[in-house]
């Protein structure tokens, strides 16, 4: 876990957030056993799109993938293609 999600981490429990938004395994790790309730990226395009803000989650996440280097599992790719029903 890196100094930027620690500090993310201590001040979501220092202002008693209700959802911690944080990618990286270790430290959505730490933050879940913390108590935390957490969401990433691809979890706010779902809610996104089922509150119909995006029309397609597809196009996001390989814009994502392609010009910003994020990095997701072809498994996890699916099933939110699959979840988002595209």
């Amino acid at each position: 876990m890196n100094v930027g999600e620690a500090e993310a981490i201590a001040l979501a429990i220092e202002m008693k957030a209700t959802h911690l938004l944080i990618d990286e395994r270790l430290g959505r790790q730490a933050a879940t056993d913390l108590g935390l309730r957490i969401i990433g990226v691809l979890g706010i395009l779902l809610t996104a799109k089922r509150q119909g803000m995006v029309p397609a989650i597809k196009p996001i996440m390989d814009d994502l993938i392609n010009q910003a280097g994020f990095r997701v599992s072809s498994k996890l790719y699916s099933e939110v293609l699959k979840t988002a029903q595209e």
